[in-house]
Formats: C-alpha cells, sequence, structure tokens
C-alpha cells in the first residue's frame, strides 16, 4: 500500500483506488476510484439540497415569478455557501503555506547540525507532516464541493 497525497486530479484518478476524506477531524474511507469519490460528493450533494432540476418547473398551482423566485433563493444560498467555502479555502492554504514553512525551517535545521536537531525534532516533523496532509485533504474536498455549488449555481441560471 501507498499512501500520497496530491492536487494533481490527473494523477489521483490514474492512481488511487481508495480515498481517505479528512474533514473536521474525521476520516471517511471511500473505496473506489477518484471519480467514485467525486460522484458520491455530488450525490450527496444533491440529496442534502433541493435538485436543480425542479427549479424550472411550474407547477398547477405555482407561477413562473413563484419558480423564478424559488431559484433565486436558492442561487443566493448557493452563493453564500461559495463564498463561505472560498474563504475556508484561503485559510486552508494560509495553514498550509505556515506548515510547509515549519517544516522546512526544521529540516534546514536538521541538515545544518544532524546530531542535535534530529533526535529533537523528530517528532515536530512527523506532527508538521500529518497535519500537512490533512490540510490537503480538507483543501482537496473543500475545493471539490466549491466546484459542485459553482455548477449548481450555473446550471439554475
Amino acid at each position: 500500500s501507498i499512501i500520497f497525497v496530491s492536487h494533481d486530479r490527473t494523477f489521483v484518478n490514474r492512481v488511487a483506488e481508495r480515498i481517505l476524506e479528512v474533514q473536521n477531524g474525521t476520516v471517511r474511507d471511500y473505496p473506489g476510484t477518484y471519480p467514485e469519490y467525486v460522484n458520491s460528493l455530488q450525490e450527496k450533494q444533491e440529496n442534502e439540497s433541493p435538485s436543480s432540476g425542479d427549479m424550472g418547473r411550474v407547477d398547477s398551482h405555482g407561477t413562473n415569478a413563484e419558480s423564478e423566485q424559488k431559484k433565486y433563493k436558492i442561487r443566493k444560498e448557493y452563493g453564500r455557501e461559495a463564498r463561505r467555502l472560498e474563504k475556508n479555502l484561503v485559510e486552508l492554504e494560509q495553514s498550509l503555506e505556515n506548515a510547509e514553512l515549519e517544516r522546512q525551517k526544521i529540516l534546514d535545521q536538521v541538515q545544518s547540525n544532524p546530531g542535535e536537531f534530529a533526535q529533537k525534532h523528530s517528532a515536530q516533523l512527523t506532527e508538521l507532516t500529518e497535519k500537512i496532509a490533512e490540510l490537503e485533504a480538507e483543501w482537496t474536498v473543500a475545493q471539490e464541493r466549491l466546484e459542485v455549488l459553482q455548477k449548481a449555481i450555473a446550471d439554475s441560471r
């Protein structure tokens, strides 16, 4: 078994046979390929929110204005969620950059004086590496969700 973290979707699509999603301190296992994982996220999103397919229909008791108002409310809700995700992505990117800089700083110290720093910072390096992997996984999930929302917003117009 090999565990890898990557933002390169082509690489993940070609290599991954199982996806581990790390979000809010929990890990979920998706056996299967990356496209299957993305489909499961989209299905979950569709089940949690009103379907965009129903937005264009006008029932026998409704009017076109009511339908447009519903579409507007859904777009507004999706837009609010998209902005929240965009903010979260910026925060995750900043946290990721800080963790990577801290990790590199420690690695530089270890390389300059291996005997003294290697044992002293081994646990810290491991912890930072795990934190970076978690942040990258969270970023990927947030980015996927944002793309789904942006598509839903575009489809509801």
